[in-house]
């Protein structure tokens, strides 16, 4: 119930442009061995299709550091600067 109610006031904090990052994240701590991670993204950084991508590739980051390992992601075929240039 605590974690339940510190991760809606967490998702609840407006968003302030002016002043905010536009990506927030809190680890909230279940005991010694097990935590939450909490992202809240503005709707103008990413969309749904974004989010998956990048819990997607959190996760993958998080176990091969859990394993000992660097992550291995793949290359984007199309950076945001090509795509730009492109529009």
């Amino acid at each position: 119930d605590q974690l339940d109610a510190a991760l809606h006031r967490f998702m609840a904090q407006r968003f302030d442009l002016d002043r905010d990052p536009v990506l927030r994240a809190s680890l909230f701590e279940i005991d010694e061995h097990e935590h939450v991670l909490a992202l809240v993204v503005h709707h103008i950084v990413a969309d749904g299709w974004s989010m998956h991508l990048i819990s997607k590739e959190l996760a993958t980051c998080y176990a091969a550091r859990c394993a000992g390992n660097a992550p291995a992601l793949p290359v984007p075929e199309l950076h945001y600067g090509d795509y730009a240039h492109w529009q």
